[in-house]
Order: C-alpha cells, then sequence, then structure tokens
C-alpha cells in the first residue's frame, strides 16, 4: 500500500514517525515539480519505507509553494495523475490523504481516485459545491461514518 500525503501540513507524514516532514530531501511536491519539468525518477524516488508494511510519498510545506505555481502549468490538474500512473502496478491501494480545502492539489488528487471517503460530517451543500467544483463526471462514493467494519471517521 502507497500512502501520500498530499497535505502541507505533512500531519500523514509526522503521524507516521517522520517527525520533521520539512527538512526530507524528497516530497511529494519534489516529485510533482519534476514530472511538470519532465525530469526522470526512479520508481521509488522519495518513497519512505515504513516497519508497519506501508510506503509513503511524504507530504510537507513545499507543497504550498507548488500549488500556487501549479497556476501557470497546462494540464495542471493531471500532475499527481501522471505520478499515480507510474505507480499503479506496484500497489494493490493508493490512499491519499488531502487537505481539507478544495485547491489545486486536492483536484489532482480527484481526477485518479476510485472512491473518497470524507473523514467529516458531509451536508448536501458541501456535496453539490463539490460536484459543481470539480466540473467532471462524478466516479466517487462518498462514505459516511461507516468505514472498514466498525471504524468511525
Amino acid at each position: 500500500m502507497l500512502l501520500i500525503d498530499a497535505d502541507a501540513q505533512g500531519s500523514l507524514t509526522a503521524s507516521l514517525g517522520f517527525q520533521e516532514p520539512d527538512k526530507l530531501d524528497v516530497s511529494l511536491a519534489t516529485v510533482m515539480a519534476n514530472i511538470i519539468n519532465e525530469e526522470d525518477m526512479e520508481p521509488d524516488y522519495g518513497i519512505l519505507k515504513h516497519d508497519e508494511g506501508v510506503d509513503l510519498m511524504p507530504g510537507n510545506i513545499e507543497l504550498s509553494g507548488l500549488e500556487v505555481s501549479l497556476v501557470n502549468v497546462m494540464s495542471r490538474e493531471l500532475v499527481l495523475r501522471t505520478y499515480i500512473e507510474q505507480q499503479k502496478e506496484r500497489y494493490d491501494y493508493i490512499l491519499i490523504d488531502c487537505m481539507p480545502s478544495l485547491g489545486m492539489i486536492t483536484i489532482n488528487a480527484c481526477i485518479r481516485f476510485h472512491g473518497c471517503m470524507d473523514s467529516r460530517q458531509v451536508t448536501i451543500h458541501y456535496r453539490r459545491c463539490w460536484t459543481q467544483s470539480m466540473g467532471l463526471e462524478v466516479r466517487f462514493i462518498i462514505l459516511f461514518q461507516v468505514f472498514c467494519q466498525g471504524i468511525y471517521w
């Protein structure tokens, strides 16, 4: 399983024991910048191995700067999809932890996923805004409160 921390706060990265995500040499922002600049990378470039048997593409504050620079990138909503396409044969599951806003990084994550779990109570208004903002064929399911046999979010 690959976990992708697509949140500039790096909370997922820190919760897995990498206490100072902002000091990591390679993060999701680095990888996405390499994709934008068409630089070659090894398939496991920047991926951290965790003792629990999951792999992590860490996130950190550099994602904030990358998000701003995505405004000028052609096909900016497809950058993360390109990375996931490179990784999908290596993993059974790829989970993306997104920031709690509908910015360009979150839109990048939504372009490629097959399902969505929202960790908050989602109102009708929020769902309507979400689907209208996406302007895409909606291919996701929002799961409420019950997920993974009794784990409540």
